[in-house]
């Protein structure tokens, strides 16, 4: 726990964009919320790197949830992802699921 927040998150998600090397990243606890989270799913849609990243207990929600979701239908990359903690819906949680065994 960093305490990252909404604003670090912002600044992680305009470094994933363009980083190239990066393969696990852990924001677990760090009080990132759905805006937060929405500027990492922007970026996931681009970074053909990361392959396993936790964003468990932050609260980012279903709304948060449904930004990874459809982030992930343009990632390929992302195999590992731990949402533990969320409260995102389990539809939500499901499709998440199904895209990343689609990465494997």
């Amino acid at each position: 726990n960093n305490g990252i927040g909404d604003s670090g998150a912002v600044a992680i998600g305009k470094s994933l964009e363009t980083n190239r090397s990066l393969i696990i990243l852990n924001l677990a606890e760090n009080k990132i919320g759905p805006s937060g989270v929405d500027c990492i799913a922007n970026a996931l849609k681009v970074n053909r790197s990361l392959q396993k990243m936790s964003l468990a207990v932050n609260g980012i929600g279903s709304e948060g949830g449904i930004a990874i979701r459809d982030a992930l239908w343009d990632n390929y990359t992302l195999t590992s992802l731990d949402l533990y903690g969320n409260d995102i819906d389990k539809p939500v949680l499901a499709k998440i699921t199904a895209l990343l065994r689609m990465s494997r």
